[in-house]
C-alpha cells in the first residue's frame, strides 16, 4: 500500500472509540521518557492522528487531549509536562513513580500477562503493528516492548460512544433509564459532565434537567438510544469534575456495607473474598459496595452460594430478583 493509500484509509477511520484512544495515548507515552509534544501525539497517536487530519489543530482536539488527561488521572495515571513557558516546546510525559507496575499483585501480573498473550495474537495483531511503526518513527528504540502490557479496553454498553461524544462537544442528551427494580424505563435528559468506570461500572455523572440536579447513570441501564438535544440548557464541568465523582463514590464505598455467607470454595467464596476491602471469618465475610442495587444484582448471578445477611434491605432485594428470575424462566 502506497503511503498516500494509507494516509487516505487513515483519513477515512474517524470512528476511534474513546477506550482505544485513551489505550493508544497510554502506550505512546509509556514508550518515550523524553516526552512527547502535542504535535507529536496528534500527528501519531491513533484517535488523535484521524481527527488531525481532518480539521488540523484545533481548540476542539486541545480540549479533547486534557479531557483525555483527566480520564487516565481519574484511573491513576498522571500526565506531567516539562513546564516549558513557549507551548510549543511543552513535552507531555508519563513518569515510572506516576506508573508504577508494582502496584499490582502477583495474580494480577499473572492475568494482565494472559490477557496480552492473547491480545498479541489476536486479530488485533496488525493494528498493534502499526502503532509499533509508527512510535518507533518517533525514535523509541523499544517501541514493541509496551504491547506486553496492553490489551485492548472495550465497553459493551452501546451508549458510551454516543455520551462520550456528547461529553466532549457539550451536547445534552435524552435516553430512557430502567432504575433498578422499575417494570418500565423513563426518560431522562441530562448534559454529561463526566464518564467513569468504578469497580467495573460503566456510568455518566451528569445534570439531570427535569430534577434539576446532578444524578449518576449506571450505562447499562441505558435501555434506548443516546439523542442529542439541540438548544436544551446546558452545563459545563468544573475543573477535575471526575476527580469528584469518583471520590463521593469512594465515600459510598467506605460507608456502605453487608454480611453474607457463602458456599466454601465456591465461585462465589473465591471472587467476594478476593473483592477490595472484603474481611473474611470463619461465619461469613463483610463486604463494601457503593450502590445496592448494583450489588444485589452481582450477588445474584452467585445463585444458592451466597446468602446475605444484613442489611435486610439488601437480602429482600436479592430474594426479589432470584424471585422475578424463578417466574421468567421457571
Amino acid at each position: 500500500m502506497s503511503a498516500s493509500s494509507s494516509d487516505q484509509s487513515i483519513r477515512l477511520d474517524r470512528e476511534v472509540k474513546a477506550e482505544e484512544r485513551l489505550l493508544c495515548l497510554l502506550m505512546a507515552l509509556l514508550s518515550t521518557h523524553q516526552g512527547l509534544s502535542k504535535k507529536d501525539i496528534y500527528e501519531n497517536v491513533r484517535g488523535y492522528r484521524e481527527r488531525f487530519l481532518n480539521e488540523g489543530s484545533s481548540e476542539s482536539l486541545d480540549r479533547l487531549f486534557e479531557r483525555d488527561k483527566k480520564d487516565l488521572k481519574s484511573q491513576g495515571v498522571t500526565i506531567s509536562d516539562n513546564g516549558a513557558e513557549n507551548p510549543a516546546d511543552t513535552r507531555y510525559v508519563i513518569g515510572a513513580d506516576d506508573y508504577n507496575m508494582a502496584e499490582f499483585t502477583p495474580t494480577e501480573i499473572n492475568l494482565l500477562n494472559s490477557a496480552s498473550a492473547i491480545w498479541q495474537r489476536s486479530t488485533l495483531s496488525d493494528t498493534a503493528r502499526t502503532v509499533s511503526r509508527r512510535v518507533a518513527a518517533l525514535g523509541v528504540d523499544a517501541a514493541d516492548e509496551f504491547f506486553g502490557f496492553a490489551p485492548r479496553v472495550t465497553t459493551h454498553d452501546r451508549a458510551f460512544a454516543p455520551l462520550s461524544r456528547a461529553l466532549e462537544s457539550g451536547n445534552a442528551v435524552t435516553f430512557d433509564y430502567l432504575k433498578a427494580g422499575a417494570h418500565a424505563a423513563e426518560s431522562r435528559a441530562i448534559s454529561p459532565l463526566a464518564l467513569v468506570q468504578y469497580h467495573g461500572h460503566w456510568m455518566v455523572n451528569g445534570w439531570d434537567h427535569a430534577r434539576n440536579a446532578e444524578r449518576n447513570f449506571l450505562l447499562a441501564r441505558i435501555v434506548s438510544d443516546v439523542t442529542k438535544v439541540r438548544g436544551s440548557a446546558q452545563r459545563t464541568p468544573e475543573a477535575n469534575h471526575e476527580s469528584t465523582v469518583i471520590a463521593h463514590l469512594d465515600e459510598l464505598w467506605d460507608s456502605l456495607t453487608a454480611t453474607v455467607t457463602v458456599a466454601p470454595g465456591s465461585e462465589a467464596d473465591i471472587v467476594l473474598r478476593n473483592r477490595q476491602d472484603t474481611t473474611a471469618s470463619e461465619t461469613g465475610m463483610v463486604i463494601h459496595y457503593f450502590d445496592e442495587a448494583v450489588l444485589a444484582d452481582e450477588l445474584c448471578a452467585f445463585g444458592p452460594d451466597v446468602r446475605v445477611e444484613e442489611p435486610a434491605s439488601l437480602r429482600s432485594a436479592v430474594i426479589d430478583r432470584l424471585k422475578r428470575l424463578e417466574a421468567d424462566h421457571g
